[in-house]
């Protein structure tokens, strides 16, 4: 019996055995550790983005914003008297297709921090039409490690949108962002509430220690 290393690299090795005129290659490779994803949601003015990509090179992880295109420009298409219903599978549907572009992330070994996520989309619609919570699922979406709901009160949110250059209706409509925090609020997430006076440095502590009580290496 012949034993041959045929191929090698950093995780990696190949063998070749012959043995009585029979060859047999064996690949040694050592699979990539699994990556983390986490998912950052919350209404209108709460940090979500700052927070994303401090997290990020925190975790060096990939910061990914959702949705992508081509559904970006799907939505904005919409008509504003859009059926709720109609416009929801639509997002729904951008959820899967950025889910499994994170999920071959994150098989591949690397860390994910989404700006908004499925939970956004089920709470944005839901609020508008009772019939999307019931109909909810999450079947066919890649499922994050540790989702967090950033929340934040009425006159913070307030206070930083009006810094913000061509506000949306959706964003300028108070009720409406108090409907969608407090479905927020009933959902199973981790919740971290922003104060004027913490510091970025504070949440990403917060969400950092609570991954390791959840034993997910960060």
């Amino acid at each position: 019996m012949v034993l041959l290393a045929i191929n090698s690299s950093f995780c990696s090795l190949q063998f070749l055995i012959i043995h009585n005129g029979f060859s047999v290659t064996i690949d040694t490779t050592t699979p990539p550790q699994r990556g983390i994803f986490i998912t950052l949601d919350g209404v209108d003015g709460v940090g979500k983005t700052l927070v994303t990509q401090l997290l990020s090179r925190r975790l060096q992880a990939v910061s990914y914003k959702c949705p992508t295109e081509p559904f970006v420009s799907k939505i904005k298409a919409l008509p504003t008297d859009v059926d709720p219903m109609v416009r929801y599978e639509l997002c729904l549907e951008s959820n899967r297709h950025d889910g499994e572009i994170i999920r071959e992330l994150v098989e591949s070994g690397k860390n994910v921090v989404a700006d908004r996520y499925v939970y956004s989309t089920l709470a944005y619609h839901a609020v508008l039409d009772e019939r999307i919570a019931s109909k909810f699922t999450m079947d066919g979406i890649f499922q994050p490690d540790m989702a967090v709901l950033l929340t934040a009160s009425a006159e913070l949110r307030r206070k930083r949108l009006t810094n913000r250059a061509d506000l949306k209706p959706h964003e300028k409509d108070e009720k409406y962002q108090e409907a969608v925090q407090a479905f927020f609020e009933n959902q199973k997430m981790f919740k971290v509430e922003v104060k004027d006076n913490n510091k970025p440095e504070y949440i990403i502590g917060e969400i950092l220690t609570k991954l390791k009580r959840l034993k997910v290496p960060a």
